[in-house]
């Protein structure tokens, strides 16, 4: 019968405590992968807008249109050096900030 009172004691004393603790990790574990989850579907869903932005502005067509007036040898060095590639990107990647912004 001691030892009940014993085993009530210990538990009580540091049994709590170390409730607690495991409770208190499983909570941030899984409030931080909701927002984990979240960010990856804000993420994705501002793409898809920033995609669709970039599609009905045309952007790709205008790059070319002007990339067509050049001469050809700056294009060819613009090819070589990625620069045309590099322009794509900072145009998708502004966009796709300016519609994460509302987020």
């Amino acid at each position: 019968m001691i030892d009940f009172f014993n085993e009530m004691y210990t538990w009580i004393t540091s049994g709590i405590y170390d409730f607690a603790v495991e409770f208190w990790a499983w909570v941030i574990i899984k409030v931080s992968y909701i927002r984990i989850q979240w960010a990856i579907g804000s993420i994705e869903f501002a793409w898809n807008i920033a995609r669709e932005i970039i599609t009905q502005l045309n952007i790709s067509a205008e790059m070319q249109s002007a990339l067509n007036q050049l001469p050809r040898e700056v294009v060819d060095k613009l090819n070589f050096f990625n620069v045309i590639n590099g322009l794509n990107l900072l145009l998708n990647a502004l966009v796709t900030r300016f519609v994460m912004r509302f987020f």
